[in-house]
């Protein structure tokens, strides 16, 4: 019989982590994971080994990394660990993948169990994560965290799809804060501009993968716009949810390219509510209007950038969020001093 799970201390907990097999999943939780450590509660964050490789940098407290095995589904490439690595016509058989860990994530929160006492796991998408901390029967709390904005999932699960959408800042972070250095070459290049904010920069992460005849396209719209570009091609690795986000951290005008289904919503957040990007028409037109320097929108759109930078900046800003967040967990597992 196992001994029933305690918190180790009145202010520490054990939490395990188990995002989507996605790094634009992985990485919010990540964030989440260092401000948790940074308050002395521990994290086990399960993981397939591909991520331990990308992920380090951005592990910025002794947050332990759990391997996980993916299993191989028929139908799919070997080695396949990323849901970017599949082909959008074959992304069920990758949800059945993830859903094929349940008796090692099962393992793992049973040898940890033992070991340390978890007292909460966060999860996404599978529906098993209830079901195995029941059977454990050591009183481990499970989170059903939500990276994507609300609206996105009221969207899917609500008859009426009124969109309404709520602003709610969470696990911001300036990705060149922590981002691994720029290559020699490339800081040489761009260096070589005497005007800052002369170079369009395109990049789609890797969860977009264009036709030759659609980036053929893209490339013919930013010749038109007569202005220096750099466009990023790289392998499928992970996808790109979060980017908009810590775009709000930048000081560059944004334009957003829509694609997956929660960057539609995303998008009606940061176009119609914040008023900080722009999107998409005419590829080149659009760029060209939120590049001058003179026209009265992309002016708009750079000066409410700017507040808004100045807001989710402040020092302290998101304590305040994660402390609250805490004091609800410790309420949820009855430690509230």
């Amino acid at each position: 019989m196992m001994k029933r799970n305690v918190v180790e201390s009145s202010n520490n907990f054990h939490i395990a982590m188990f995002p989507f097999f996605s790094l634009g999943h992985m990485i919010p939780f990540l964030h989440l994971s260092n401000e948790l450590a940074a308050r002395s509660h521990r994290i086990s964050f399960l993981t397939p080994k591909k991520a331990q490789i990308q992920l380090p940098h951005l592990n910025l407290h002794p947050n332990t990394f759990c391997p996980i095995t993916v299993p191989h589904v028929e139908g799919l490439p070997e080695g396949i660990e990323f849901s970017s690595e599949v082909p959008t016509p074959l992304i069920h058989l990758f949800c059945v993948v993830v859903d094929q860990n349940h008796d090692q994530i099962q393992a793992i929160l049973k040898a940890n169990v033992l070991d340390h006492y978890i007292n909460l796991i966060f999860f996404y998408f599978v529906h098993w994560v209830p079901e195995i901390t029941r059977k454990l029967g050591v009183g481990i709390k499970f989170i059903y965290y939500i990276i994507k904005t609300l609206a996105v999932h009221a969207f899917s699960i609500v008859p009426a799809r009124n969109y309404n959408p709520s602003l709610t800042v969470y696990g911001l972070e300036d990705s060149n804060k922590n981002g691994l250095p720029l290559e020699d070459m490339w800081a040489k290049w761009l260096g070589g501009f005497e005007e800052a904010g002369s170079v369009v920069f395109c990049a789609f992460g890797s969860q977009l993968i264009l036709e030759k005849d659609q980036f053929q396209e893209l490339v013919l719209g930013f010749e038109l716009i007569g202005l220096l570009f750099f466009v990023v091609l790289k392998p499928p690795t992970g996808c790109t949810t979060i980017e908009e986000r810590e775009s709000l951290l930048g000081d560059k005008q944004i334009v957003l390219v829509l694609n997956l289904c929660d960057q539609i919503m995303n998008t009606k957040l940061l176009v119609k509510e914040l008023k900080v990007v722009v999107e998409v028409e005419s590829l080149s037109k659009t760029i060209t209007t939120v590049m001058d320097k003179e026209n009265e929108l992309g002016v708009s759109l750079k000066k409410n950038l700017t507040k808004w930078r100045r807001i989710l900046s402040e020092p302290g800003f998101m304590s305040g969020y994660i402390d609250r967040f805490i004091h609800n967990l410790k309420e949820l597992c009855n430690v509230v001093n």
